[in-house]
């Protein structure tokens, strides 16, 4: 939200205090046709679907650029971006905190400097889901001279028992101003929620909580309004990209019948990477890479993480691929395998393992020593090309296999060339807590880290000298997933963030 052409409105008609007299409240179904000279047909509307966003939209009698001013109780403290100017206005008002009353005024501005003022109007956004609860901020913890998320956004997802949301969080208040779920709760999750490139929808997933029936999609989901597309991603699981030409996911790969040392013939679930075009239907898709068949690296028992039917019903599981990326740098898609511990960056356009980091099949060297392992059990959470040349992960070490266990978030510096990765950030739970399932973390661009300790329900903004800065916890029963900063509710943000 933003109020940068129109702030000096903000004394024009409005009184001293920049305030309106409230005028009648709009529902999802009232029109309100205004009276003002240049602002007919003028319409306040709540979307029709979700019902978190207002419409906003008039005819004007000359051409002008517009706007539109909003805040809760009158205020009109928030202003949308200007539009392109003409006869014909229409906007959506996003960020809406659940429940609250926002007053509307729509205002243009003439090419000859005159300003517009249209009536002031009152909407009332209703409130979240029963079973959707708002994060409770810890005011204590909040510096809001270094915090980002204080003033912005977060997009994550959210997982119940008999719940599972996606949902765009205010980070002043805790409470959702977007949200979505899945068709069938008891049957359905999601895991991951991402910006789309563009900024304008929302893309998440959703597939059997079970691992038993093959019932996975990725959806782009328009913040603004009712449109929605659908891709069937084959056997997919966890996790999903954005690139240019559709979809990229984590899918199953089964083998009824493969050796595995010590172990004799067993049916092995393993992951490989699939695409396909969005909106694709199922046997659209195409096998890019495999970690049964494309992966120099034999079967191994892992340990008692890879017990018949620890994940997968029915299935003795390797790798455990949780976490995918893409660099768009190199047109490469990076995936996790936790079971395995590696970071396995594959070419995109001819399947090719680019290297491997991590794991007893790792070809990138760690700076610390030789057998040093980077991680245990991780959730890889960020990547990006730094100032330093170098190839930057970050991610969250779940410690499994510490001694003792205990959990943090860390950064490797990767150099390609010379196939060397050297730790250059790390930051432990402040009270040595180990995070069995899940866990994330975002860099930002100031320079921050976004941490989820998901079991916990504690999400925390952390400086790079370990200063908590925001700080936010769940309600019991609702398990915060993998999450995105979103700076801007109008611009949206890369979906690479």
């Amino acid at each position: 939200m933003r109020a940068l052409g129109w702030v000096w409105l903000l004394a024009c008609g409005s009184g001293d205090d920049g305030k309106q007299d409230s005028g009648e409240t709009a529902t999802s179904s009232t029109t309100t046709v205004a009276d003002t000279p240049g602002f007919s047909s003028l319409a306040v509307e709540l979307d029709a679907c979700r019902e978190t966003a207002v419409h906003v939209s008039w005819s004007g009698d000359e051409e002008g650029v517009s706007a539109v001013r909003y805040g809760e109780s009158g205020a009109l403290d928030l202003t949308t971006p200007d539009d392109a100017g003409g006869l014909d206005h229409a906007f959506t008002l996003r960020g809406l905190i659940n429940g609250g009353t926002y007053t509307v005024q729509p205002m243009t501005i003439l090419s000859d400097g005159t300003v517009l003022e249209g009536p002031a109007l009152d909407v009332t956004v209703p409130f979240t889901p029963a079973e959707l609860f708002p994060l409770v901020i810890d005011e204590d913890a909040v510096d809001a001279d270094r915090s980002l998320v204080a003033s912005s956004h977060i997009l994550l997802s959210t997982l119940g028992s008999d719940a599972s949301y996606v949902g765009v969080v205010d980070g002043g208040s805790g409470q959702f101003t977007w949200w979505i779920t899945v068709e069938d709760p008891e049957v359905l999750a999601t895991a991951r929620a991402r910006m789309s490139a563009d900024g304008q929808a929302i893309l998440w997933n959703d597939y059997d909580r079970d691992r038993v029936d093959d019932l996975a999609h990725i959806y782009r989901t328009n913040v603004d309004d009712c449109d929605q597309t659908t891709t069937r991603t084959l056997v997919a699981h966890h996790d999903f990209v954005e690139v240019p030409d559709g979809f990229g996911w984590l899918g199953f790969d089964y083998n009824e019948k493969l050796k595995v040392p010590g172990y004799g013939v067993l049916p092995v679930v393993a992951d490989n990477i699939y695409e396909a075009a969005e909106g694709a239907k199922e046997g659209e898709e195409r096998q890019i890479w495999s970690a049964l068949s494309d992966w120099e690296c034999p079967v191994y028992w892992v340990g008692n993480t890879m017990e018949l039917g620890g994940f997968v019903p029915g299935y003795h599981e390797w790798t455990h691929g949780n976490s995918m990326g893409y660099d768009a740098d190199s047109d490469a898609y990076l995936i996790l395998m936790r079971y395995v511990n590696s970071l396995v960056k594959v070419d995109r356009s001819t399947g090719t393992t680019l290297w491997t980091m991590g794991g007893v099949c790792g070809d990138i060297t760690n700076a610390a020593g030789a057998g040093e392992p980077f991680w245990s059990y991780p959730h890889f959470s960020h990547t990006w090309m730094g100032e330093d040349g170098l190839f930057h992960v970050l991610a969250f070490d779940n410690g499994d296999e510490y001694q003792p266990k205990a959990s943090r978030v860390v950064e490797y510096a990767i150099d390609e060339t010379s196939g060397i990765a050297e730790e250059v950030w790390s930051y432990p739970h402040p009270d040595g807590a180990f995070i069995r399932i899940l866990g994330d973390a975002r860099r930002l661009p100031n320079g921050n880290t976004l941490v989820a300790w998901t079991p916990l329900g504690v999400i925390e903004e952390v400086t790079e000298d370990l200063d908590v800065v925001w700080r936010a916890t769940s309600s019991l029963g609702q398990t915060v997933g993998r999450m995105n900063w979103v700076p801007d509710i109008y611009a949206g943000v890369d979906g690479s963030l």
